[in-house]
């Protein structure tokens, strides 16, 4: 992640475990040869065109940093969506887009690995967005505990969004639909991220991103394996 983080014309890609790409794409981003990033796919267009006015931005703004992502890999849109509102990418991409304040975020890798079969979860949130109250919902008790030995309220702030985020991620890494989701999943801290059950097979990659107006992002992306 460059120094300066992000901007509304940013584009950023980096990779993380598992040899996952991760392109954040900002609103204002421009489209065309010279910066790779495409515009949105014509049948990505048309589905946006059905969603609400304050949901169409941010679902195009996801599809372009899949785009990017897509031809990174190689391969090609569109990325559409399921009844349940998960993105469908290409069959052989395991994949996942996220969005927060304008910026469109995509995890995406070869779905077929040598040991198994990949999936990706991603998510991106502002730091200090999630509310301490909200815990109780969504964090258990050891995690609870960890997020109270913070030294100070910042460092509070942040591990609590890293929770909720990296839940979001691995949430969206199973295929999402769950109504009770977070209860029976607890993560374990480690340095740039935690780990769910074993590190070999499922982990979370957290990163602090900073954004505009000293203001900071937490992004995480998950994936788990399924062993053949």
């Amino acid at each position: 992640m460059n120094a300066a983080g992000l901007a509304p014309e940013a584009t950023v890609t980096f990779r993380t475990g598992r040899g996952i790409l991760v392109c954040v794409v900002g609103r204002d981003a421009p489209a065309g040869p010279r910066t790779a990033v495409p515009e949105a796919d014509p049948a990505e267009t048309r589905l946006a065109a059905g969603l609400p006015a304050a949901r169409r931005a941010d679902f195009l703004i996801g599809r372009r940093a899949a785009g990017l992502a897509l031809a990174l890999l190689s391969r090609a849109g569109p990325v559409l969506r399921a009844a349940n509102g998960q993105p469908v990418f290409p069959a052989d991409v395991a994949g996942s887009i996220s969005h927060c304040d304008g910026y469109g975020v995509c995890a995406a890798a070869p779905g077929a690995l040598a040991v198994g079969a990949l999936a990706v979860g991603v998510d991106l949130e502002l730091e200090g967005r999630v509310p301490a109250a909200g815990l109780r919902h969504f964090a258990t008790e050891a995690e609870r505990a960890w997020i109270a030995r913070s030294r100070d309220d910042a460092e509070a702030a942040y591990r609590t969004t890293s929770v909720f985020c990296a839940k979001e991620a691995v949430y969206k890494a199973r295929g999402g639909g769950a109504r009770n989701r977070y209860p029976t999943l607890e993560l374990l801290p480690r340095p740039g991220g935690f780990v769910m059950s074993r590190p070999d097979v499922s982990a979370v990659a957290v990163r602090r991103v900073p954004g505009p107006d000293a203001a900071n992002y937490v992004l995480a992306t998950a994936w788990e394996v399924t062993p053949r």
